[in-house]
């Protein structure tokens, strides 16, 4: 185990974790959020519209489902259907909105996601360079 080796001799703590050890809810996230399409090849452009949109549906709607806001979305801009939840969850994978692992997609609330202000700071520091 070279890899182990490696890390224990940085002292940090290496161990192989599977899915027995991580809560069922959790793992079903993790799934969730990397069978998302990658979006590298999008331009930022299109990525940061679609942030603004969806923090502006948040923001409006608290206590509605992520489900029906991005149903509402698809509708109210002429959109294939589940297309704007294909991009909240690209968007979640990565990490551009953050939410508790614990808590189950299909039940996730708009109060229950934050805009990752640490990713925001990054956009910023890009910007100005």
């Amino acid at each position: 185990m070279i890899e182990k080796c490696y890390w224990e001799e940085k002292g940090i703590l290496w161990q192989i974790v599977t899915e027995r050890e991580i809560p069922k809810t959790v793992f079903v996230n993790i799934q969730w959020l990397y069978s998302s399409e990658d979006y590298s090849e999008v331009g930022d452009g299109q990525v940061e519209q679609y942030k603004d949109l969806f923090a502006q549906e948040l923001q409006r709607s608290p206590d509605q489902k992520i489900t029906a806001i991005a149903q509402r979305v698809d509708q109210a801009y002429g959109l294939e259907i589940g297309e704007t939840l294909r991009w909240v969850r690209g968007l979640l994978a990565e990490r551009r909105f953050t939410f508790d692992l614990n808590a189950p997609f299909r039940e996730l609330k708009s109060s229950d996601i934050q805009l990752n202000d640490a990713f925001a700071h990054l956009e910023v520091r890009h910007a100005s360079s």
